[in-house]
Parts: structure tokens; sequence; C-alpha cells
């Protein structure tokens, strides 16, 4: 809460440096599969370049990313694909988790960035803060990128960062 706090009161500053977004993102997708309850998840990565700089502050940036990836594998069966893409598009840079799982229906996709909001398809499993979606729309935001939710039940779901 505190960070999502202090990210949308211009309270906290980035610490900007050049990252190859590529590596950043491929590991993060690499620790999501060593932690033991996400190692069986069928996730792949695929890239436009081997090297992808950008200006990002690494940790937030990270943070961004493993929160949209944890959402995607929690609110997933087991048996759904994921992918995880990073490219270039011009000037900028893509990173795109996608997934044909369960979906997420129109009127929850509207409060999804919502702080503590939790979907109807949440299970009562998730023990988590419903602050991830908030927190990575906060991190991209302050990096004055854009992040968008595409999604439809049953046909699965497209989160895209543009930085």
């Amino acid at each position: 809460m505190n960070l999502s706090t202090r990210l949308r009161n211009k309270g906290l500053s980035l610490n900007l440096k050049s990252v190859n977004l590529v590596s950043l993102v491929r590991n993060t997708v690499i620790d999501t599969l060593n932690e033991t309850q996400y190692g069986s998840r069928n996730i792949s990565f695929r890239h436009s370049d081997d090297t992808i700089l950008k200006d990002v502050d690494e940790i937030l940036i990270r943070r961004a990313v493993t929160n949209l990836i944890y959402n995607t594998v929690v609110h997933n069966s087991e048996n759904v694909s994921i992918v995880v893409c990073v490219e270039k598009k011009g000037e900028s840079v893509q990173i795109v988790v996608e997934d044909h799982g369960s979906g997420i229906r129109k009127e929850e996709l509207e409060r999804i960035f919502d702080r503590y909001y939790r979907g109807a398809h949440t299970g009562g499993l998730h023990k988590g803060s419903s602050l991830g979606m908030a927190i990575a729309n906060d991190i991209v935001k302050a990096h004055d990128g854009k992040i968008q939710v595409i999604s439809e039940v049953d046909i699965g779901t497209r989160i895209e960062i543009l930085l």
C-alpha cells in the first residue's frame, strides 16, 4: 500500500538507468518458474531482439511484471499456457503477459486497477493483497508508460505495457 500511495502522489523518485528489458523480463519469468508452487506452470518467453535497452527503474519494473505474471498464474488453472513477450515498437518497448484462460468480465475490467479490488473469479484460496494490478499500473504510469488489459471471458487475457 505504501508503494502504491507514494507512486500515485509522486513521493517516490525513480532510480532510472539503462536496462536490458529482455534480460529483466526473462529473469522474472525464470524466478516465477523457480518458485515451488509455480514450477509446473507452462510459461513461455518471447522477444523481438536480444537486447532492448530502456531507461527504467529496474526494481520497480521487475515488480510490475512479477505482479502481472502472478495475477495470470493465480487466476487461471494449472493447464493454462502463459506467454510473456518483450518487443521493440519504434522508440518504445512493449511487454505483454497473455493467457488463453478464464478471462475477465467486462465489469471487472473497469475496476482492475483499483486498489483492493478483488474480482468475482478470484478463488477463496487466493490470499493476495489485491494491490498487484494497482501497483503495476502505478509503476508503469510513474515511467510515463501505458498499461491496458484486453480480456474476454473463456477466451483469455492480454496485458500490455508500453514504455
